[in-house]
């Protein structure tokens, strides 16, 4: 047998698709395209469930982290506030870090990223960084550029999560079934 031949299904073919095949055909036809239905394969194709599944991106980042409140400085000291910030990030592990521009070019957004080689220096990065003052008016707020898009999806209005647990009064007589027999007392002065 042909190896493989066991795994090989009958498949059927629909009017569709011997309509289109006759059509394809036709066209080739009549565009005196001879030599290109020699290239078209007799078969029906594939079955869909015998393909592969499709690969799936990876759209994480584990070793990156973004970092706000940088400062704003125009082209003439980005070289040495870039140096400063390399010299804090790089306790932390060898990083490539980026200190973007405003659309016009003319000083930086006021916020880096930094994409270490592994997803622990990125945290232990992250944990150290947030909150560190680099002077009076900048203080960093870091954050690992995972959660970046889910901080900044939230939605436009705000709406306070409810954390306390509601007082019930499903049943306001459980100290009569108190196993020690303790009941309450209520003392009037």
């Amino acid at each position: 047998g042909v190896p493989g031949s066991d795994r090989l299904r009958p498949f059927k073919t629909t009017a569709a698709m011997r309509d289109i095949q006759e059509l394809v055909a036709q066209e080739l036809e009549d565009q005196d395209l001879e030599e290109l239905l020699d290239c078209v394969s007799d078969g029906d194709g594939e079955p869909l469930d015998s393909l592969e599944a499709p690969l799936r991106l990876d759209d994480s980042f584990p070793c990156s982290i973004f970092i706000a409140g940088v400062p704003k400085v125009s082209k003439e000291k980005y070289d040495k506030l870039f140096n400063v910030l390399s010299k804090l990030i790089n306790k932390y592990g060898e990083s490539d870090k980026d200190m973007p521009y405003n659309p016009e070019g003319t000083e930086t957004e006021g916020c880096l990223i930094a994409t270490f080689q592994s997803p622990e220096q990125a945290m232990q990065a992250a944990q150290a960084l947030d909150g560190m003052s680099l002077d009076k008016k900048h203080t960093f707020k870091v954050v690992k550029f995972d959660d970046f898009n889910r901080i900044t999806s939230r939605a436009d209005e705000f709406r306070p999560q409810r954390n306390l647990a509601s007082y019930s009064r499903a049943d306001f007589r459980t100290w009569l079934t108190d196993k020690k027999c303790r009941e309450q007392f209520l003392l009037r002065y």
